[in-house]
């Protein structure tokens, strides 16, 4: 059996990352994680070698490497000479190293980082057994929904979800006053008297996830008092509140923190959904705001959040998709 080192740089041990470590190891293969004395996030689109003595001297125990890397926006290797170095010198001893990608890692062909591109060279396909797995629910678009029963003031159960991976939404939603209750697969939030404002800061899992605070920026837009939120994850996450301020809200932003001061209501107006989970969150002002709201680029919320007019629809908002 091949033993495989994963490797994670802090900020990047996701949920996403650490069920790939548990299918490679319900799949047969003996894999470790390590964190971030080897690697060191530099910005937030790259990663760098920090120490290559203390990754040289961890990896000589493995026959697979894994480099977080090769996504878009993320984390990006394949541009950093004594990576690349270290990476030759692993596949010249016969060991195999690989680049977690955006999308499904292929067990059999892992491949090398060189340079601007990954070449494939042949993995240990004859070596994986079979296993049973269920894919995660989504945690983030579990989240949303919980946030916009909050800002609705309504009444919503999620169903088919993991409450564990939630309680960091569940902790800040009932810190402002929301009902959370949970069951074994299920997740209902209710509200029953005014919210009050909090400070939410980003962190990686278990803390309070960066895709949730746009989301949670509209609700704190219509909570009574002054509301933070610290984005500690990614630059340049608050665009989207330049949308929320069209549609009333009273938000300034510095550096990586929004201020936020409640106001009693928004108003409909026409936006724009700037990322996938901006969109999120300008849906959420739409079905909270007086009259009309249009959020044009809807593309960005389609990624994330399929059909998430008919769910919402379903729950009785006012809310149709027009085609143009």
């Amino acid at each position: 059996m091949k033993k495989v080192a994963v490797l994670l740089a802090e900020g990047f041990e996701t949920i996403e990352a650490l069920t790939t470590v548990d299918i490679l190891r319900r799949a047969g293969v003996a894999c470790s994680t390590f964190g971030t004395k080897s690697l060191e996030v530099t910005t937030s689109h790259s990663v760098t070698i920090k120490a290559d003595k203390v990754l040289n001297e961890e990896a000589y125990d493995y026959d697979v490497v894994v480099l977080p890397g090769g996504m878009p926006g993320s984390v990006n290797l394949r541009d950093d000479e004594k990576v690349n170095e270290l990476v030759k010198k692993f596949y010249d001893e016969g060991k195999i190293v690989a680049a977690i990608c955006a999308g499904p890692i292929t067990l059999g062909k892992l491949g090398i980082v060189n340079g601007k591109n990954a070449t494939c060279y042949p993995g240990f396909d004859d070596q994986l057994v079979g296993c049973n797995y269920s894919v995660i629910p989504d945690q983030i678009e579990a989240g949303t929904f919980m946030i916009a029963a909050a800002a609705t003031k309504g009444d919503i159960t999620i169903k088919n979800v993991i409450p564990k991976h939630l309680e960091s939404i569940s902790a800040k939603l009932m810190e402002m006053g929301a009902i959370v209750e949970e069951g074994d697969d299920s997740v209902r939030v209710t509200v029953d008297k005014p919210l009050k404002g909090v400070s939410v800061k980003t962190a990686p899992y278990p803390g309070f996830p960066t895709d949730v605070q746009q989301p949670m920026s509209t609700l704190l837009s219509i909570t009574e008092g002054r509301s933070l939120i610290a984005e500690s994850i990614w630059e340049n996450r608050h665009k989207h509140t330049d949308e929320l301020k069209k549609m009333g809200a009273d938000i300034k932003v510095e550096g990586r923190t929004a201020i936020i001061d409640g106001v009693k209501s928004l108003n409909g107006a026409k936006v724009i959904a700037t990322d996938l989970r901006a969109g999120a969150a300008m849906v959420i002002a739409g079905l909270v705001a007086n009259g009309e709201t249009e959020i044009s680029e809807i593309e960005h919320i389609d990624r994330g959040y399929p059909h998430i007019e008919d769910k919402f629809r379903a729950l009785g908002a006012d809310i149709r998709r027009v085609v143009k």
